[in-house]
């Protein structure tokens, strides 16, 4: 009954589209406020606010209270829900998702930023008539500078993801859950969830996400600032549990395609392909797992390309290889 209550009383506010924008929590004392700022100075005023406090070892729980209490416009919007154990981030939005009551989505990384138009610009572009938003986002560093640059150069329209496909790169095609608007039905629609436990778990959404054939639209305008660590760069970082978790998401993908028919599924083993050249071009730069270990991975993630949809995986030009798949599928 609170639930329906809360979704009448917010839509009351406002004749517009709620959008319920989730936050999970965790350990991130020095960033939450300003991630509260950026969503409480929104253009779009009907939101809903749901902070996720994965059981968060600092204060970032009392630093957001007390945002909400003495700085906020806008108190009512916010709801605090908190993990009696702590679930990772996966688990943290799937339990933001639950207490969704939006006609759509909006995940922020709560050390992340969204520009102050962001929520407005996906909601026109979306118009009610696509089931995702996707928008343009900067990698910065938390002393602000611009490491990655991608802002979209127009909007598109598609009717299905062949479309999108066909107009962007594919392992580049934005494989983050943040930067987009989600249409609640389509998520309910497909019961949609966050594999849990799982590193790079993104990925694996995105990629669940395609395989449903969504309608896309991207909003140039809708900018989302992601933070990233200037000293630590991905390939860097990969340790023995993403090379383990890269296997499972594989499988997952392969699950995916065997129940996928024409002709999405050469989009999807293409997509699939190009994310195992990814995963071994950085794992042959990765200084933090031994080097029989990584050999062993690259040897059974390789056996997973299907080489109906990729045959040119013994060049060691990358470059070559993201040419030939938009060759093959005459991909602008």
């Amino acid at each position: 009954m609170e639930k329906i209550y809360r979704r009448t009383k917010l839509r009351l506010m406002n004749k517009l589209p709620l959008v319920s924008i989730i936050i999970p929590f965790y350990n991130v004392a020095p960033y939450i406020k300003r991630c509260l700022q950026c969503v409480d100075n929104q253009t779009y005023q009907n939101i809903e606010v749901l902070l996720i406090n994965d059981k968060t070892p600092d204060n970032s729980q009392e630093i957001a209270t007390l945002f909400i209490n003495q700085e906020s416009k806008n108190p009512n919007q916010y709801k605090v829900i908190e993990h009696i154990e702590n679930k990772g981030l996966s688990g943290a939005r799937n339990t933001g998702m639950q207490h969704a009551v939006g006609d759509y989505i909006f995940f922020i990384d709560s050390d992340d930023y969204i520009d102050t138009q962001c929520i407005e610009n996906h909601v026109k572009s979306i118009k009610n008539q696509f089931d995702i938003s996707i928008g343009s986002h900067q990698r910065i560093t938390h002393s602000g500078e611009v490491v990655y640059d991608e802002t979209l150069k127009e909007d598109i329209e598609t009717n299905n993801v062949i479309d999108f496909f066909t107009q962007f790169p594919f392992y580049s095609s934005y494989p983050m859950a943040w930067n987009k608007l989600y249409k609640r039905e389509f998520l309910l629609k497909h019961k949609m969830s966050f594999t849990e436990k799982l590193l790079s778990e993104d990925i694996m959404w995105i990629y669940e996400l395609y395989a449903k054939n969504p309608k896309i639209v991207t909003s140039k305008n809708a900018l989302y600032y992601y933070i990233v660590d200037n000293q630590n760069s991905i390939m860097n970082n990969i340790k023995q549990k993403h090379l383990e978790d890269y296997l499972r998401i594989v499988q997952k993908m392969n699950q995916i395609c065997d129940n996928t028919s024409q002709p999405l599924l050469n989009y999807l083993e293409t997509y699939k392909n190009d994310f195992i050249i990814d995963v071994c071009k950085n794992n042959k730069a990765n200084t933090l797992v031994d080097e029989d270990f990584k050999k062993n991975f690259e040897k059974k993630i390789r056996k997973n390309i299907n080489y109906n949809y990729f045959f040119l995986w013994k060049t060691k030009n990358i470059r070559q290889l993201k040419k030939m798949f938009k060759f093959q599928f005459n991909i602008t």
